[in-house]
């Protein structure tokens, strides 16, 4: 990047410039690019970032486009402009999403834990509950949800047959039901 004097440069700027010399564009004009892209962006590092970028396409476009003397200082004010202003909104969508992640986490920490409790709430009802169903359908109940054997396994396990590990499993799930929906009202 250059550091020519850019107040005289930009006074001198069209009639000296050649628009296809790419070394005095670059020299007449870098500084006060600078400039400009710093105003616009609070930053510095950024803006010599916005100026190196509008600098290559003008390289590169100045093969395929015609651009006179009078017309490339207006074509480099508004390539930097509008890169420094596709930056910013970058920037702004990109805090603007941080910010709603940081909140949707925070959302879904707070429904994780409120599930969390909600289960554990059941969890501790379904246990109390428990003891009320007679011993055969507590026993299947407890094989089938908390050891997670197949009604074939409970039938070998208790005796039964497959048949009456489901009706037995059917009537204490609907008990349950019951019984928790009671200790859930008096609570």
């Amino acid at each position: 990047m250059g550091t020519g004097n850019s107040a005289t440069a930009d006074v001198d700027a069209p009639q000296t410039v050649h628009a296809d010399d790419f070394e005095s564009v670059s020299r007449l004009y870098e500084t006060a690019l600078l400039r400009y892209a710093a105003r616009l962006l609070n930053d510095a590092s950024v803006a010599q970032d916005i100026v190196q970028l509008v600098l290559l396409r003008y390289l590169r476009c100045c093969e395929r486009i015609t651009l006179t003397p009078a017309t490339v200082k207006s074509w480099l004010y508004r390539v930097t402009h509008n890169l420094a202003v596709d930056h910013i909104r970058h920037e702004q969508r990109r805090v603007r999403n941080e910010s709603e992640g940081v909140a949707t986490l925070r959302e879904r920490r707070q429904h994780d834990e409120e599930d969390q409790a909600l289960h554990a709430d059941r969890c501790r009802r379904v246990l109390d509950c428990l003891p009320q169903l007679p011993r055969p359908e507590r026993e299947i109940l407890i094989l089938r949800l908390q050891q997670g054997l197949s009604y074939r396994e409970i039938a070998h396990v208790t005796g039964r047959s497959e048949g009456n590990v489901g009706c037995l499993l059917h009537h204490a799930v609907e008990k349950m039901k019951r019984l928790c929906s009671e200790s859930e009202e008096r609570s």
